[in-house]
């Protein structure tokens, strides 16, 4: 299983055209030292390019790809706590594998939605969490939270975008099914 977020980030493009114009205007000013010192514009130009390339880098030219695979080859009709959730990031033509979690370790999973998750009541027990954010989109309303613990007793969150039917798939991953 495999889903990949569309980017709707239509308020990151105009932040970063504002912050490139913006950092061209304190440029240009910068001769023009009757306002400012000089250095206080340039300053304030190589600011703005700096955040126009972090705007761009993370919101607009990097996608992520969730998957749900099975561990091994070996097993034709794994269960769902048998298999791993990964995040893949691309950029351009380069595809790197962020995380891999196995599903056999999953705690929890709850809807985010565009509230800080930090002060959620799902969220209290995991405070201590190492918390990774896969989001593509910065306002997005459909953000899902996965909770893992590590055999030495770490957790591991994960914020991140799926459609439905992955949802429903990671619900029934978190509650194994008791075979007796």
């Amino acid at each position: 299983m495999e889903h990949t977020p569309t980017n709707t980030n239509k308020k990151m493009r105009v932040l970063a055209t504002v912050l490139f114009f913006g950092g061209m205007i304190a440029l240009m000013l910068s001769p023009a030292s009757f306002l400012l010192p000089k250095g206080y514009w340039q300053l304030g130009g190589m600011v703005a390019w700096i955040a126009c390339a972090y705007v761009l880098v993370r919101f607009i030219l990097t996608s992520y790809t969730y998957r749900i695979t099975p561990r091994s080859l070996d097993n034709d009709y794994p269960l769902p706590w048998e298999m791993d959730f990964a995040v893949l990031r691309a950029q351009g033509k380069r595809r790197l594998i962020m995380l891999r979690l196995s599903l056999e370790h999953l705690k929890t999973t709850f809807y985010v939605g565009d509230k800080d998750y930090r002060t959620l009541p799902e969220f209290i027990d995991f405070r201590a969490a190492q918390v990774y954010n896969y989001t593509v989109n910065a306002d997005k309303k459909d953000r899902y939270m996965l909770v893992f613990c590590s055999p030495g007793g770490e957790y591991h969150a994960v914020l991140f975008e799926p459609d439905q039917t992955m949802v429903a798939f990671l619900k029934e991953a978190e509650k194994p099914i008791d075979l007796e």
